[in-house]
């Protein structure tokens, strides 16, 4: 029997893919700027690109959500907007609660078998928020945010065995507590 399971909020509980959209959709109007599926792929594909670099630990998540909002801003032509859309989005996320299909059927199943932790590389206080809003936070032991995370993506291939438990003990080492295995 476990006696501890950890999960990864955003596409594990949450969907980030629905949240996110929904997030931008509040958040561009603020900005002066009308939604469109062109914004969204276009958020999408630098939201993806900057946090992979942050997985890989080339950027901090401080960094990603700077950049990110640095981008949007050049991309709808409003360099000024920069600093509203970095801080209006992730008020925005903290709001959208659009889970994974079962997800809250298994968590509170779960939860009266074992510990239950969420991890997560975002920010504490929004994924608390969203946990709170979902109803889900009594599940959860307890949750662990870490802008230090190893990303596992490329384990297997090409990263071989060998060299993957090594990373992860190298890791752990350093003080990475937060491994994503999405």
């Amino acid at each position: 029997m476990y006696k501890a399971i950890f999960f990864d909020l955003d596409d594990t509980i949450f969907s980030y893919d629905r949240c996110g959209c929904n997030a931008l959709k509040k958040t561009l109007p603020v900005c002066g700027v009308p939604y469109s599926d062109q914004a969204y792929a276009f958020f999408r594909q630098v939201d993806e690109t900057l946090w992979g670099q942050q997985k890989a630990g080339m950027l901090s998540v401080e960094q990603v959500i700077a950049a990110r909002a640095g981008e949007m801003a050049r991309w709808f032509r409003r360099p000024e907007k920069r600093g509203l859309f970095q801080t209006t989005f992730p008020l925005r996320l903290a709001e959208e609660v659009e889970m994974e299909p079962f997800a809250q059927e298994v968590l509170f199943a779960l939860s009266k078998r074992a510990k239950l932790y969420a991890a997560s590389n975002g920010f504490q206080e929004v994924q608390r928020l969203r946990l709170e809003k979902a109803g889900l936070l009594p599940c959860f032991t307890g949750l662990f945010v870490s802008e230090l995370c190893l990303g596992t993506m490329t384990f297997g291939s090409p990263v071989a065995e060998p060299d993957a438990i090594r990373l992860v003990h190298d890791a752990a080492e350093l003080g990475v507590n937060f491994i994503d295995t999405a």
